[in-house]
């Protein structure tokens, strides 16, 4: 029993991953019956009186158990037999919050995370006649609070409440109501948005594809943000902050959405205008508002996605964002972000197209997301022919 205990409680010990455990099996199936065999070898209950092998029991014991609730976790999110990917962070519980305002109430029911300067929830908004989810976003600094109004001001004019969801307003989150919430000492500002279930943030791709993904997979969430960022820009407006955490997809539909819009920034008019005709564009004819004209902040642990312009807070423009954008793009497919590195498996055109949006200049950048798109549509079609769908294997319940 000493060797067998000694022999296992080594193997446990030397687990890098669940898998290392319990095997590969993506169902998870050899959890449970493989948990059971060791516990009934090294449960600490099997050695009272043996100061030593009760010892090394106990630890070995305790890891087992750290183990199960990693993969279990895994298991849930879709990612288990993946190695190399970590599993969710348990979830602490959450105790439900109501606030009252503007006529609602909103229950908040979750976390769903946290930022560099909000809290996001899930929440239910009651108005007296029905219950519909939401996204509660609440600053949690006052001093932030400009943060959130300006994503607010920004959001209502790309996407107004009398637009139906059409065209580019599809790449927006719709801003449903915006507030301040006050207490003994504090005001905080408050942005709710709508509940997207089915989409994914690039964060979340990254972290169950660490070693990157097809990179024709890639182009079209890289397409799908040009699109957005090129609705924006026509408008005058720079997101600043095109990071992996502000890039959600739809992974059947292919469908993109660009969030957080907190950073974002007032350019002048730069000759940037849409293809095609267009009618989407009347409303933002408002020279009353006026935002930022530098990116005020960068976001902890990203600051390798962001160009020479920002770190030395000059005016951002269009180039700015499609710089960002590039970088996310070899991020996805295993590249390096701080060397900009691509690897070899990229077709070179595809390569050079990627290379000339991260020079140094912005000048020297595509200066127009739209013609951007158009560039990048001819340089795929040279190299693979005619565009095909392609479904995207990610994980539902991550």
């Amino acid at each position: 029993m000493k060797m067998e205990l000694l022999t296992v409680a080594k193997n446990i010990e030397k687990a890098k991953c669940p898998e290392d455990i319990f095997g590969d099996m993506s169902n998870g199936s050899t959890i449970m019956p493989v948990y059971r065999q060791l516990v009934m070898i090294v449960h600490p209950d099997h050695f009272h009186g043996q100061p030593k092998e009760e010892s090394i029991a106990r630890k070995a014991f305790e890891k087992l158990g750290e183990l199960r609730s990693a993969a279990e976790r895994k298991v849930k999110a879709g990612i288990y037999g993946k190695r190399n990917v970590k599993p969710p962070a348990p979830k602490k519980p959450f105790n439900p919050m109501v606030i009252e305002a503007k006529g609602k109430r909103f229950v908040l029911t979750d976390r769903i995370a946290s930022g560099d300067i909000c809290d996001i929830y899930q929440c239910t908004i009651t108005n007296g006649h029905s219950d519909y989810p939401a996204v509660f976003k609440i600053v949690r600094q006052g001093s932030d609070n400009d943060l959130v109004e300006n994503e607010a001001k920004i959001l209502e004019k790309l996407y107004p409440p009398s637009a139906s969801e059409e065209k580019f307003y599809r790449f927006f989150p719709k801003l449903m109501d915006s507030f301040i919430v006050r207490g003994p000492g504090y005001q905080r500002r408050v942005n709710v948005l709508p509940l997207l279930n089915a989409y994914h943030s690039l964060a979340e791709v990254l972290r169950v594809f660490p070693d990157g993904i097809d990179f024709r997979d890639m182009v079209w969430m890289f397409q799908r943000i040009l699109h957005g960022i090129g609705f924006a820009h026509t408008n005058h407006i720079v997101h600043g902050a095109i990071i992996p955490p502000h890039i959600l997809i739809h992974p059947i539909e292919h469908g993109a959405k660009i969030i957080d819009w907190s950073y974002a920034v007032n350019t002048q008019p730069t000759g940037i205008r849409p293809k095609g005709s267009y009618t989407l564009y009347d409303h933002l004819a408002d020279d009353s508002f006026f935002m930022p004209s530098y990116v005020k902040a960068i976001c902890s642990g990203y600051k390798n996605y962001y160009p020479p312009e920002i770190l030395a807070k000059k005016p951002p423009t269009a180039a700015t964002d499609i710089y960002m954008t590039a970088k996310c793009a070899i991020a996805l497919v295993g590249g390096d972000v701080t060397t900009n590195m691509i690897p070899d498996a990229i077709p070179n055109k595809i390569q050079e197209f990627f290379k000339h949006c991260l020079l140094e200049k912005p000048s020297e950048r595509p200066q127009d997301a739209w013609d951007a798109h158009e560039m990048l549509d001819k340089t795929l079609q040279s190299v693979l022919g005619k565009r095909r769908y392609r479904p995207f294997p990610m994980p539902k319940n991550i």
